[in-house]
């Protein structure tokens, strides 16, 4: 990974090279991103007829950009916008939830000989389950990390752990929870989970899935560190 900067993409994030000024207005990722690549091409705060991301100086160490997965406005514009931050010279790594963690070291073997045209062998190294992600999504942003030679970071628990913690059985993730975790941040986790799922989970099955998903959210954190 470069020094000094990170991306994480997909449920995502990018991650600055330096800059002191602050990160875009508060808002939705998705109203940013449309400001930011708006018919004047400006970003919020950049001066009339800049480049998109122009206004942007990035000041912490990751910058998450956020998805809905099928929504193909989300990718095409997530794409734009790592674009214009790479045009401005930041140097960063594109992690994805798309890929796990465990096939970190055959990420970057792929990664190491591969041209852009060989993004789906890259993503294949690296755990992509074609069968549960829309593959046309994301070939675009693994083909430009590769295209432009910034390393891609495999930034998620891979399904065989997280079933695994699913169950109870022994993990280093299974008891993981942000500090200050309380009883009533658990509820309102589950009431998540069931109304993602149109609230057709029998109720058993929703600690076992918050706990996997906080194993999950557990190592994405560590990913983008």
């Amino acid at each position: 990974m470069a020094a000094g900067s990170f991306g994480l993409e997909g449920c995502a994030v990018v991650a600055p090279a330096g800059g002191s000024a602050a990160a875009p207005a508060p808002g939705s990722l998705l109203a940013a991103l449309q400001a930011a690549l708006s018919s004047d091409g400006a970003a919020p705060g950049a001066a009339p007829g800049a480049a998109p991301g122009a206004a942007y100086r990035p000041a912490h160490a990751a910058l998450v950009l956020g998805e809905i997965h099928d929504n193909p406005d989300h990718h095409r514009l997530r794409l734009e916008w790592l674009d214009a931050l790479r045009a401005r010279g930041l140097r960063f790594g594109v992690a994805m939830e798309q890929l796990d963690a465990d096939r970190q070291p055959a990420l970057d073997a792929a990664c190491a000989q591969a041209t852009p045209r060989q993004a789906r062998e890259v993503a294949q190294a690296g755990g992509f389950r074609f069968d549960g992600w829309q593959w046309d999504f994301y070939e675009p942003v693994i083909a430009w990390a590769l295209r432009h030679g910034l390393p891609l970071i495999a930034a998620n628990l891979s399904g065989t752990d997280a079933s695994r913690i699913a169950r109870g059985q022994p993990h280093p993730m299974a008891d993981a929870q942000p500090p200050g975790w309380s009883s009533a941040d658990e509820a309102a986790q589950r009431r998540e989970i069931a109304d993602g799922h149109c609230g057709l989970l029998p109720p058993a099955a929703l600690p076992p899935m918050a706990r996997a998903q906080r194993a999950r959210d557990a190592m994405m954190a560590e990913a983008v560190r």
